[in-house]
């Protein structure tokens, strides 16, 4: 499954602007770290949406991929990883174990599409990577 596969489904399915996913300069706000290897972009907080609070976008030059990252509530988490799952499945791909949810899931397609899932205090920080 591909970037924009995965991101056009997640984008009809959980309500989120499908242009967030466009990683585009134009869109990605200030730079707030950079170094030869990294950039990391301002974190954008005024978003109203049932599953996420907050977005935030990232570059990695060495290794050649841009990603965002939101930030789900661990109360509606279930939620969005079942819609997640729907576009796995539907996509013949590993879901995620929903009675199960680990603290720390990463899922990696050919390199081309990367999702990183990492547990904090309350919320889970999901971050869907596309390799430049």
């Amino acid at each position: 499954m591909n970037y924009s596969i995965f991101t056009d489904e997640l984008s009809k399915r959980a309500g989120i602007h499908k242009e967030l996913f466009e990683l585009s300069e134009k869109k990605t706000g200030k730079k707030i770290q950079e170094d030869n290897e990294y950039k990391v972009l301002e974190k954008h907080n005024i978003i109203k949406n049932h599953f996420y609070n907050d977005y935030q976008y990232k570059e990695n030059y060495k290794q050649g991929w841009k990603s965002i990252t939101f930030s789900i509530p661990t109360d509606i988490a279930h939620e969005f990883f079942g819609i997640v799952n729907s576009i796995l499945e539907e996509n013949n791909e590993n879901s995620i174990d929903l009675d199960n949810i680990k603290n720390e899931i990463v899922y990696n397609n050919d390199g081309i599409i990367s999702l990183l899932i990492l547990k904090q205090k309350g919320f889970y920080q999901v971050e869907i990577a596309n390799r430049n």
